[in-house]
């Protein structure tokens, strides 16, 4: 085992990163997001690739699957699946291009480095605002209002309209507000899969109501 005195240490501020090097170990890399990266791979935080999983889906199936039964109604059948291969094809390749980008930049981790390579740090101020602004707006209002929207419509199904539709949805804030409190994705991995399950489950009726409607 080599000691301390036998090992080097140097930094790489344009990276964030750290290599640790020793006669009897392998390169270390210690990451600012993930932490120690040996040649094992990086630590992602006790999520694992089952809870990446969940949560991937989780996020990209979301609540636009229940909107799929309506458009292939609209739409039909065959132009229906040309225009969902025609979305999975996309998704696929955008997903292609940035993991291949991630690959070659590991400095990488947002679009503000991004405008940072491209333009310094006025391209990641602009950048980074707008993409803020988008994940604000995009993600977080319109996507936490469309969730608790969809809460009040259940609360009223299956409950036949018991109560005020403004105390459902105040119900379902006071929940996402309580469950967004979880910090860690180890954590928020088991609600994912919550989710996805209930998503899924929640697709046949919705066909069903589409192809009888």
């Amino acid at each position: 085992m080599g000691s301390n005195k036998d090992k080097t240490e140097y930094s790489d501020t344009g990276l964030g990163q750290v290599v640790v090097e020793g006669p009897d170990d392998p390169d270390i890399l210690h990451d600012e997001v993930f932490g120690t990266i040996t040649d094992q791979g990086p630590n992602y935080r006790n999520v694992g690739w089952l809870g990446s999983a969940a949560l991937m889906m989780k996020s990209q199936i979301g609540l636009g699957v229940l909107s799929i039964p309506g458009a292939f109604d609209t739409l039909g059948l065959i132009p229906g699946v040309l225009c969902l291969l025609a979305v999975a094809v996309i998704t696929t390749w955008s997903n292609h291009i940035v993991g291949v980008f991630k690959l070659n930049h590991p400095e990488i981790y947002g679009v503000a480095d991004v405008g940072a390579m491209i333009s310094g740090r006025l391209g990641r101020e602009i950048l980074g605002a707008g993409f803020a602004l988008c994940i604000s707006l995009a993600d977080l209002t319109f996507g936490a209002g469309s969730g608790m929207l969809g809460a009040s419509i259940g609360f009223n199904a299956v409950s036949t309209h018991g109560t005020c539709t403004a105390v459902f949805v105040a119900a379902t804030a006071m929940a996402v507000i309580c469950l967004s409190s979880i910090r860690t994705l180890g954590r928020l991995s088991l609600l994912a899969w919550g989710g996805l399950i209930s998503l899924l489950v929640a697709v046949p009726p919705t066909s069903a109501e589409d192809g009888t409607g």
